[in-house]
């Protein structure tokens, strides 16, 4: 049986951690009977509390009747220090213990000179044999002020329809099929060693994009034949989403705040309508218009794709709709110009690397940040930075100047970090790239910081 041990969200005083085991023995989670020993019997976390026990606390998922399965739970553990390290401990009776970092969030945000707030920011990740090691190699370089006290991993942490040509195909694949090859492509992906490092280095906040369904969901996809049919959509979507509430069960819409700082992490993927005429519930739209319009300091909204990006038009129809096709997109960047703070924007998606300011006035500005890819599924499929594109028109509001920060050439795989440090009543924010194959074409660079009010 292999183990896995994630550290999810946290607080300021409490942590949650996902516990998975994969194999074949199935296991009832209401069953009376003890713990089968195979799988994992408690979990501990480095306080003077005694091991959590997990025996009749378990979920599954199974492939097939006796075929492969994974057991999974959440734990959260409560009445913690803010702004600590905490080494969590997976115990297992015929197996070492293993063991993942989680940190609390800080009650305020640090101010300059004292270690800042960072968060890493990473998207696309395609397993391949090299990726898994090279990215082990870019997490060990990171020096140790710079380790994050959380990770937003923004969409495609699997390829759910790669590679392309095992799915476009004279007939659909049948519907076990379609359940085993998913299944098997978040085992490989969670089991990596690559991306466990990277899952087991502080707490992680998913958001999905279209690979965690398919190329353009909820709307067909040139390459997959499965698609093409309304029956199959929905054969596939309920695969896929149920592996997505297994492994990465990210709600909609997530807010929390760090001192001024206030982030909230959106769900642009999974309750889009095919008609385009949303990209969230209309219930997650109202709650982000009022977060916006409550800030009291700036705001960090994550994002699935870009906020600053043109309509993709026709060509929507064969590769991936865009925030800017969809109607509901009005309400957003309505509510991001009248905002009285500033928002950075992060996002991934695109395979390319681009920082960009849009000035709405001489103290509010949007900064989008994008961090893409980690691991690129193809060579060919890298992108060089477009322009960033302010699509959507708002009344009253002439369009806003922008600029280019940076695209850190050579187009890479790469990850992200931003410190935020409190500096008067602003906060500022200093933007880190950090290439998985460093080079002295390629090496690390950090742009000027940002003053966000």
């Amino acid at each position: 049986m292999t183990l896995m041990l994630v550290p999810h969200e946290v607080t300021d005083d409490a942590a949650t951690v996902w516990v998975g085991a994969l194999g074949h023995a199935p296991l009832s989670s209401t069953s009376p009977s003890p713990p089968t020993p195979t799988l994992p019997t408690a979990l501990s976390i480095d306080t003077d509390a005694p091991p959590v026990p997990l025996h009749g606390r378990w979920q599954r998922f199974e492939v097939e009747p006796g075929g492969p399965t994974l057991h999974y739970l959440r734990h959260t553990f409560t009445g913690l220090e803010p702004a600590t390290d905490y080494r969590v401990t997976l115990h297992d009776d015929t197996a070492s213990p293993l063991t993942a970092r989680t940190r609390t969030l800080p009650r305020r945000l640090p101010h300059r000179g004292e270690p800042a707030f960072t968060v890493l920011l990473g998207s696309c990740y395609y397993l391949q044999g090299a990726s898994s090691r090279a990215l082990q190699t870019a997490i060990k370089r990171l020096p140790a002020e710079r380790l994050p006290d959380l990770k937003i991993l923004c969409g495609d942490q699997v390829y759910l329809d790669a590679p392309a040509r095992a799915f476009l195909q004279p007939y659909p694949l049948g519907d076990q099929e379609l359940r085993t090859r998913f299944f098997e492509t978040y085992r490989r992906t969670w089991t990596d060693p690559g991306f466990a490092s990277l899952l087991a280095l502080g707490p992680n906040y998913f958001t999905p994009d279209d690979h965690e369904l398919w190329n353009n969901a909820p709307n067909p996809c040139a390459f997959a034949t499965n698609t093409w049919t309304e029956r199959g959509r929905k054969q596939w979507m309920a695969h896929a989403r149920a592996l997505f509430d297994a492994f990465q069960a990210a709600p909609p819409l997530r807010i929390f705040d760090v001192g001024p700082l206030s982030f909230a992490v959106v769900d642009t993927r999974m309750h889009r309508a095919a008609d385009r005429s949303r990209f969230v519930s209309e219930d997650t739209m109202k709650r982000l218009r009022a977060w916006i319009r409550a800030l009291e300091g700036p705001g960090v909204l994550v994002l699935g794709q870009p906020l600053l990006d043109a309509r993709a038009g026709l060509l929507g129809n064969v590769v991936d709709w865009h925030l800017a096709d969809y109607a509901q997109m009005q309400d957003l960047v309505r509510a991001i110009a009248a905002s009285q703070h500033s928002v950075v924007v992060l996002s991934g998606d695109v395979h390319f690397s681009r920082v960009t300011t849009v000035h709405l006035s001489p103290q509010v500005k949007v900064v989008e940040v994008i961090s893409s890819p980690m691991s690129l599924v193809k060579p060919g499929y890298r992108q060089v930075a477009s322009d960033p594109v302010w699509a959507i028109p708002v009344p009253g509001l002439s369009a806003p100047t922008m600029t280019l920060d940076h695209t850190f050439l050579p187009p890479s795989d790469h990850f992200k970090t931003l410190d935020f440090t409190a500096e008067g009543k602003s906060v500022e924010m200093t933007v880190r790239y950090w290439p998985i194959e460093e080079s002295p074409v390629n090496p690390p660079r950090t742009l000027p910081p940002y003053r966000l009010w």
